[in-house]
């Protein structure tokens, strides 16, 4: 009996390898293009939410939209536009920031000045992303990563046709772990030829594995070692650094020297990655957070400068 558990035993951990190896080389030899793309769905406004809450002191409207794709899936996005829209259109602004977003945000932004603002809303419940439990959470939020640059995609193409767009002038601003997606974002965008504006990264950096072992802190340097190897190899499509050297646009990226959760060889290789033209502003700061909204403004600001003097948005 013993012999035959430990043949059972052996034969399990052996299958259970080969599994893993098997996965790893699939994964690593996959072209991340193709493991994000979705192709192109066109979105349709399944409900939207006008309200006259007044968040900054400009006078603006806000708008939640609730698209469907083809497919069936759920885009959802905070609108904020100014008082009147010429026949024209008017620049937009897709802001992908952290994880904690909602139509609030729009509070740090306080002279939008006359241009449209969209800020994306990540598929998924945002406190799983934390709160989940491993085994059942883990394949949603890799599936819900790997989602983010197709739904995107898709929803840059729907505010191209909408007669609010100036679609000459449409950028995406990455901030944190909106950040992540940028190089992503805009190599699929153009595989697509769908033409963007310069685009900013604020706070990111490239080596995924590099920057989830930096945060996961709490964890025993085995177990810390592990999860960062596998969480990254679960969304290795999306990581920067497969993307980056394909670039095409300008880009503003900003970083800080005090941040303890993006390392700094991570924005580094970021920096040395992305190609010219680019705009590099190192801050004598931390991680941008939700408590810390002097630096949100201040980010927003340069921001806002940057996209101003490069004649993509209006002042």
């Amino acid at each position: 009996m013993f012999k035959k558990s430990l043949k059972y035993f052996f034969s399990f951990h052996l299958l259970l390898i080969l599994t893993v190896t098997i996965w790893i080389a699939w994964v690593y030899l996959r072209d991340p293009l193709q493991a994000i793309d979705k192709g192109v769905s066109v979105l349709n406004i399944a409900s939207y939410q006008e309200t006259n809450e007044q968040i900054v002191s400009q006078k603006r409207q806000y708008i939640d939209y609730h698209l469907q794709a083809e497919s069936g899936e759920n885009i959802s996005v905070y609108c904020s536009f100014p008082d009147s829209i010429p026949v024209s259109g008017l620049p937009v602004m897709v802001i992908m920031g952290g994880l904690h977003i909602g139509r609030q945000n729009f509070s740090f932004i306080q002279s939008p000045g006359n241009n449209i603002l969209i800020i994306y809303d990540y598929p998924y419940s945002p406190e799983y992303w934390y709160e989940g439990t491993a085994l059942t959470e883990i394949p949603k939020i890799r599936n819900a990563v790997l989602d983010v640059p197709s739904r995107l995609v898709w929803l840059l193409n729907w505010i191209r046709k909408q007669a609010w767009a100036d679609s000459s002038r449409i950028s995406v601003l990455g901030y944190s772990f909106g950040a992540l997606f940028i190089p992503a974002v805009y190599r699929l965008a153009k595989s697509h030829e769908l033409s963007l504006e310069a685009g900013i990264i604020c706070y990111g950096g490239a080596d995924i594995r590099r920057m989830l072992y930096t945060n996961l802190k709490k964890n025993h340097e085995p177990a810390r070692i592990l999860l960062s190897y596998f969480a990254a190899t679960a969304i290795n499509a999306v990581e920067p650094a497969h993307h980056l050297p394909y670039l095409q646009n300008e880009f503003l990226l900003i970083n800080g020297n005090k941040d303890r959760q993006i390392p700094e060889e991570s924005w580094l290789l970021l920096h040395r990655l992305t190609p010219d033209p680019k705009t590099i502003l190192i801050l004598d700061e931390g991680h941008m957070h939700p408590d810390k909204p002097a630096l949100t403004q201040k980010l927003v600001k340069m921001s806002q400068d940057w996209l101003i003097s490069k004649g993509i948005i209006n002042p």
